[in-house]
């Protein structure tokens, strides 16, 4: 896999967070611990850190673009 197993394990973790963003009636908070995060806070520096934007922004721009409508 070329990297360690700690860091494939939040890779999961964030794109099990990134499907749950998209679901507006749950919270940041709760979809951190969800996924396995042990808090809002852990899962905002590694989303942060992973994908570009905070996990907040994240949701916004997919409600602004329509995205989590469909769902």
């Amino acid at each position: 896999m070329g990297r360690p197993p700690h860091q494939y394990q939040i890779e999961l973790r964030i794109e099990r967070a990134k499907s749950l963003l998209l679901r507006p009636a749950v919270t940041v908070s709760e979809i951190a611990l969800m996924v396995g995060f042990s808090s809002q806070s852990h899962l905002n520096l590694c989303f942060r850190r992973m994908v570009g934007v905070t996990p907040a922004r994240y949701r916004a721009d997919a409600v602004g673009a329509g995205i989590a409508r469909l769902l």
